[in-house]
């Protein structure tokens, strides 16, 4: 508990949440209904074929995805855990699958119907391509456009990295340098769990999960469709990330009884 306490205090103390907290985007309750996403998954690796968490599961990326277009990308990510934890069960795995996606409807759908009702495209105006074949179409310049608008495609110019990074910096500050540090502390991890016979493999299975989740969901980040403009007020598209990372830290802090004490007092002073 105190360790979950310390990581809400540094998450919520980074300027990008305190900033958001006061203004009528959505991004705060966006990244809040991730954090549901996250918890409900992991009642799910306890009891997988527990219907009520998998209820909750799916209602809660449904609004996920429902509340901004960056969740339908965003929210890959814990459904193909999801699928990979329900796939690994003998018994009553497509009903629980099919449960999942009928929760994920209820609150997700509801925009993404409107726009192909009206549009004859559900992420209207973005175009929709499959091996060249135009499977949705959209207005013809927003591909470029959106292009042009991302971090990833702005990276190769040194000075847009270096404004990147101090941006970044300036919306996070020293709480998100604290949880960056414990993030890229996982892999030192990961090496001590695979010597340690006596870890759990479910431990292996978490910290390769947090790692390869966190890396994809940085790099989707980086190419979110106007990140690059406003480069520091759109920072707020790192929030998700953010939160992963944060998580991360938690896990990481739990395992590690004796640093524990020297952590809370680096967290306290980074707050």
């Amino acid at each position: 508990k105190n360790a979950s306490a310390v990581i809400a205090a540094l998450l919520l103390s980074m300027p990008v949440f305190i900033q958001q907290a006061g203004t009528i985007f959505v991004d705060t309750f966006f990244t809040f209904t991730f954090a549901l996403v996250i918890y409900f998954l992991q009642e799910i690796t306890k009891n997988p074929h527990e219907k009520s968490n998998v209820c909750f599961f799916g209602l809660a990326l449904g609004l996920f995805i429902g509340t901004k277009y960056l969740g339908l990308v965003y929210g890959i990510i814990p459904l193909i855990i999801f699928l990979v934890i329900q796939l690994r069960q003998k018994t009553s795995r497509l009903q629980i699958i099919c449960l999942s996606f009928i929760s994920i409807f209820l609150t997700g759908a509801f925009f993404y119907v409107r726009n192909w009702i009206n549009a004859s495209n559900p992420i209207f105006p973005a175009e929709v391509k499959i091996f060249g074949y135009t499977l949705f179409k959209g207005y013809p310049v927003v591909a470029d456009n959106l292009a042009r608008s991302t971090i990833f495609n702005n990276l190769p110019n040194l000075t847009t990295a270096k404004a990147f990074l101090k941006d970044f910096f300036i919306m996070t500050d020293i709480p998100g340098l604290l949880v960056f540090l414990c993030f890229l502390s996982l892999p030192i991890y990961l090496i001590y769990a695979l010597k340690k016979k006596q870890k759990s493999l479910l431990d292996i299975w978490t910290v390769v999960s947090l790692i390869m989740g966190i890396i994809a969901l940085f790099i989707l980040y980086l190419k979110a469709p106007y990140s690059y403009r406003d480069l520091i007020h759109n920072i707020r598209y790192a929030m998700p990330f953010l939160l992963a990372v944060s998580v991360a830290t938690g896990f990481l802090i739990s395992r590690l009884g004796k640093i524990r004490p020297f952590f809370y007092i680096a967290a306290l002073l980074a707050c």
